[in-house]
């Protein structure tokens, strides 16, 4: 590809299904144009009022939320 293709603006990902605000998900969708390969983005939210309800909640819920980070992010690279 050129140069100046390559310079040009990159659509947004399309929104495939929204629950609104009271919903929980929001599903969007993009094709990878330039390899040509499948990619996955999920992002979760727990919501809770006790990952902060002390320090050791706080550091505890961190902690956990990396673990998971690293071990999901395991499986995006091959």
């Amino acid at each position: 590809r050129s140069f100046e293709s390559r310079m040009m603006p990159v659509p947004p990902p399309s929104l495939l299904r929204d629950d609104g605000p009271d919903g929980r998900w929001k599903v969007y969708f993009k094709a990878d144009d330039r390899f040509g390969l499948p990619k996955g983005y999920i992002v979760f939210q727990v919501v809770t009022g006790e990952a902060f309800a002390s320090p050791r909640s706080a550091a505890l819920s961190n902690l956990f939320e990396v673990s998971i980070a690293d071990k999901i992010g395991e499986y995006a690279y091959d």
